[in-house]
């Protein structure tokens, strides 16, 4: 599951409902599976985790409308997070970035352990696929939805995960 090592960090997943903790030498980019959670710590990580999104359900009624900064929750992704970050610590600045080969249209819904909605439709350089920075997260759990803009829209994408405690 893990290649390229090069720095040790604290790991902890939880996969299928069975927690598994361990300290190993993990790469500074490691790559997970989708349902996974992944949990961030200190030192500063970058994680890809991969999935696939298919755009059944608007999102916005799955989570809300709006999120704390009045920007919509656009896209249709599932009724049920497709990933779970778990925030041990207080942390400075966590980026979520998806791609996807084909750079089809993405959103990225994610809502933190207080209900606190962050939505993204477009990166910061303008590009189609979803792209947000979060700052100051408190500690919890925080569920991740990927959305597309298209209505039943599929296909492969990689969420990377970068976070600085």
């Amino acid at each position: 599951m893990f290649s390229r090592l090069s720095q040790w960090v604290a790991v902890s997943l939880l996969v299928s409902g069975t927690a598994t903790g361990f300290l190993a030498a993990a790469p500074a980019k490691a790559e997970l599976e989708q349902g996974t959670t992944l949990v961030l710590a200190a030192p500063a990580q970058n994680v890809d985790v991969r999935g696939y999104v298919k755009g059944a359900v608007a999102l916005f009624k799955t989570v809300g409308d709006r999120d704390s900064n009045q920007k919509r929750c656009m896209g249709y992704g599932s009724l049920t997070p497709d990933h779970t970050l778990q925030v041990s610590q207080k942390m400075s600045q966590v980026t979520l970035q998806v791609r996807s080969k084909q750079q089809q249209d993405t959103t990225l819904v994610v809502e933190g352990p207080d209900n606190r909605l962050y939505c993204s439709d477009d990166s910061s350089q303008g590009g189609k696929e979803a792209e947000l920075m979060m700052t100051n997260l408190k500690a919890g759990n925080y569920k991740i939805w990927i959305g597309t803009f298209e209505p039943g829209a599929g296909f492969r994408y990689t969420l990377n995960v970068k976070s600085q405690p």
